[in-house]
């Protein structure tokens, strides 16, 4: 039985819980989350799925000049990317390459640099004719790629780097960049290394989108 100094602690314990949960919930962190949620646990994400995330994560003021959060930025470049996927609106990947870009920039994101080239790539092979800069994109994409090669290939070399997330993730990218700049050996070499470190199912979904883009784009003839 719970006596009255008890009740008052349990009480006191759940209003702070609530507090706390709602707290997080307003947190940078807790709206990131739920930005995520909001078209990660579904198996069939529809569009309106991913203008919800987008109008949570917008309460994180992405576009401000000032913002250098990695997962933020990142969170959002890749809702306006799926929203590109979803209809192949050009507007749509216009905003990705540039907060994907600005992400690359500015927090010196691989991650954002992987997916900016590869935007790149939507672009050149998608919508050549909204600017007609094909050599451009072309150049670009190689040039970033080749910097996130170099960059993470000098990582891997240092202890500093978290053995199963780091280096599943550092492995992905650095595959993904292998491919598209006809490295196959390398390729296939740290993409045996991803899958050895047991990615979650939406994980390889993630890496196997871009991948079998670059696979369209790079190696299928037409």
């Amino acid at each position: 039985m719970f006596g009255m100094t008890d009740m008052k602690d349990l009480i006191s314990n759940n209003e702070f819980r609530e507090k706390t949960s709602e707290l997080f919930l307003l947190s940078e962190k807790g709206i990131q989350e739920k930005a995520l949620n909001i078209y990660k646990s579904k198996i069939s994400v529809a569009k309106i799925d991913l203008l919800d995330a987008l109008i949570t994560i917008s309460r994180l003021n992405t576009f401000d000049p000032d913002n250098k959060n990695e997962e933020t930025i990142g969170i959002t470049a890749s809702i306006y990317k799926k929203l590109w996927e979803y209809e192949k609106y050009y507007p749509y990947l216009e905003r990705a390459i540039y907060i994907y870009k600005y992400g690359y920039e500015n927090t010196n994101s691989y991650w954002c640099g992987e997916n900016y080239a590869m935007c790149l790539d939507h672009e050149r092979f998608n919508h050549n004719n909204v600017n007609n800069r094909e050599k451009e994109l072309e150049a670009e994409a190689l040039r970033v790629r080749l910097n996130i090669i170099e960059d993470l290939d000098k990582v891997l070399d240092t202890s500093d780097i978290n053995p199963f997330n780091d280096v599943k993730w550092i492995s992905a990218t650095l595959a993904n960049c292998y491919l598209a700049t006809g490295n196959l050996v390398n390729y296939n070499l740290f993409e045996e290394r991803f899958y050895e470190l047991s990615p979650k199912r939406k994980e390889v979904n993630a890496y196997e989108n871009n991948i079998n883009h670059i696979k369209s784009y790079y190696y299928t003839k037409t």
